[in-house]
């Protein structure tokens, strides 16, 4: 597991989140701890009175952008990304040091990433190249929870990734062992309520004696896949407000297309 998935999310099932999953990418430790306490957050975990500052762009941010770039210019007839791009990019990156909190529950360094050897995923996407498929992987892990994924995804013309109904998994929620990770969970409330799918994808529904079996993928509830995905999610609608402000002045401001 790359040390990212340690540092981004809580690592047991918490029901203050949908699907189980709780993100912890964007507090230091402390502020985690106090999530299932009857203790009031203090102001700086507290989104309305924190004054912590935030990046505007981040040198992991130049790093990819830059290593992208270079390896779809290169499928353009331009300069090859040699192994020497990688290292001061994607290997930079995945060099950064651990704190004790991870080394503690054993996490490692991802292993460099070698351009004679890049991994071999069965999942890519056939019309992506190795080398860019294994960058973009690496942008999902740096930046997930953070503003560029979509944006990502438009830019690349790939915005079917996010179809629950092409990719059920989109839809589970978190591996949970209820009985040993999560037993207060299982209430009189959530009997015929509660289910999870196993590995096999079957499904189980808690009926108050079968917990033993509650372990897989949380099945969220009321989970239902996004509206389909057209042209026009690559565009940008104008806004009502903007249309009516310019129409009090006397301005016609047109619609983007499909919208």
């Amino acid at each position: 597991r790359d040390p990212r998935l340690e540092s981004t999310f809580l690592d047991r099932p918490s029901e203050k989140a949908p699907t189980l999953v709780m993100c912890q990418k964007f507090v230091d430790r402390i502020g985690p701890t106090y999530l299932d306490s009857n203790v009031p957050y203090p102001p700086q975990y507290n989104g309305q009175t924190n004054e912590n500052d935030y990046p505007v762009l981040r040198l992991a941010e130049i790093l990819l952008n830059w290593v992208e770039a270079k390896a779809v210019l290169a499928e353009m007839g331009s300069e090859s990304v040699t192994q020497i791009d990688i290292d001061a990019s994607i290997n930079k990156i995945r060099n950064r040091p651990l704190d004790a909190v991870a080394t503690a529950k054993g996490v490692k360094k991802t292993a460099p990433m070698s351009l004679a050897a890049l991994p071999t995923d069965p999942d890519r996407d056939a019309s992506v190249p190795a080398l860019i498929w294994e960058i973009r992987r690496e942008r999902r892990m740096e930046f997930v929870h953070e503003y560029s994924r979509l944006n990502d995804l438009r830019r690349w013309k790939k915005l079917e990734y996010m179809s629950g109904t092409n990719n059920p998994d989109l839809l589970k929620g978190a591996w949970v062992n209820f009985p040993a990770e999560y037993s207060s969970f299982m209430t009189d409330a959530k009997i015929g309520k509660l289910k999870i799918h196993k590995a096999d994808d079957t499904i189980v529904t808690y009926d108050g004696t079968n917990a033993a079996d509650m372990v897989g993928f949380y099945r969220v509830s009321n989970a239902v896949d996004r509206d389909p995905f057209g042209d026009k999610v690559y565009l940008s609608p104008v806004g009502k407000a903007q249309v009516e402000e310019y129409a009090a002045r006397g301005y016609k401001l047109t619609q983007t297309t499909g919208w």
